[in-house]
């Protein structure tokens, strides 16, 4: 189908969700991307894309998936999306409650938005919190 139409997402969605089965991941993400570029208003490339971000275990990537088919969406797929944004949460909590404490502090430390939130609040007790002493 890629071939006959190149520009159809169809067909690259469609072998995503071959490679899905076949639990070839990262190359179903590529044919979602490559079906979103082609229609950005293709909702079920979005959904496929999440199926296998979550498979991969990339919770927030398959959350941002959902997100972008909520914004895309012209209120057909509502339902959809947000069957697929809860599947999402739940194996995201269901992955972290096995966790041993070491690995969640772990998990947290390698957080790249644990450590932009970490950063900003180290840069207002030291730099901007001074300044409040001086401010009477």
């Amino acid at each position: 189908m890629t071939k006959r139409a190149p520009q159809d997402p169809r067909g690259f969605s469609n072998r995503a969700a071959a490679l899905i089965k076949l639990m070839a991941f990262p190359q179903a993400v590529q044919d979602c991307d490559e079906a979103i570029t082609r229609d950005p208003k293709f909702i079920r490339a979005y959904m496929r894309k999440s199926q296998a971000l979550v498979a991969m275990k990339e919770y927030n990537r398959a959350l941002d998936a959902c997100t972008d088919a909520l914004e895309q969406d012209d209120g057909t797929h509502t339902r959809e999306i947000d069957q697929q944004q809860q599947k999402c949460l739940e194996a995201q909590f269901s992955a972290r409650a096995g966790e041993t404490e070491q690995q969640t502090m772990e998990r947290i430390q390698n957080d790249p938005e644990v450590f932009f939130l970490l950063i900003f609040f180290f840069f207002f007790s030291f730099f901007l919190a001074p300044l409040s002493l001086f401010s009477c």
